[in-house]
């Protein structure tokens, strides 16, 4: 073998190990869609909010309350009909499974019609927590 293709062969291996992780469980996820805003800060009256929190250990939970996937469907559907509409600020773990994540933001699109101007749907922490159950430090991590 050259001297070239002995220093390639490392690169190479490296190539297939990253390669060879299993594509149905990747090791970091999508970032959050470019459509939803990342939560602020309100400025003046206070929107009324509910935090969709995914764990690591794959629980899903409204506003602090463990929910199946089928509650969660049905809430984000009531939340839709609702005067005036709430915001739902979806706040995920590290660790998350990256199929959940998906998988919980397509039923976000679909339920809440997120691509629409005006849509209330977001990702990220909540900067202001002092209106839900969990206080000032949130639901998780």
């Amino acid at each position: 073998m050259s001297r070239r293709t002995l220093t390639l062969l490392p690169i190479a291996a490296a190539g297939m190990v990253v390669t060879a992780c299993s594509p149905h469980d990747p090791r970091a996820c999508t970032p959050p869609r470019s459509y939803w805003p990342v939560p602020r800060a309100p400025i003046g009256i206070q929107p009324i909010t509910s935090v969709i929190a995914l764990t690591r250990d794959g629980a899903i939970r409204w506003n602090g309350d463990s929910v199946s996937f089928a509650a969660l469907r049905q809430y984000l559907e009531t939340s839709h009909r609702l005067n005036p509409e709430p915001q739902i600020v979806l706040d995920t773990e590290m660790g998350i499974s990256c199929r959940m994540l998906e998988r919980v933001r397509n039923q976000m699109d679909r339920a809440l019609e997120c691509r629409k101007p005006y849509a209330r749907c977001a990702e990220g922490l909540r900067p202001v927590r002092e209106d839900t159950r969990w206080g000032a430090h949130g639901p998780v991590s």
